[in-house]
């Protein structure tokens, strides 16, 4: 199992445990020495595909993906 494929099942697996709801907590996830891929704003969690993550470069602040990242997105990169 890839990296991205962990990240979303660990956001699907809180939301139907009901530690989070449809719309909120953020999930990203560190690789490589300055990437982190992390969840987009105003999706529904139980409606996210791989396709929807972000890519987000934690010291040029590029991000790639066709959605936005969550806004929380500079606070995970210090975590």
């Amino acid at each position: 199992m890839n990296l991205k494929t962990e990240l979303l099942n660990c956001v699907k697996d809180l939301y139907r445990s009901g530690l989070n709801t449809a719309m909120s907590g953020n999930h990203s996830v560190r690789f490589e020495r300055d990437w982190m891929w992390i969840t987009p704003s105003e999706v529904p969690r139980y409606k996210m595909k791989i396709t929807d993550l972000i890519k987000v470069n934690i010291k040029t602040k590029a991000i790639i993906g066709k959605l936005k990242p969550s806004r929380e997105w500079f606070m995970h990169s210090y975590v």
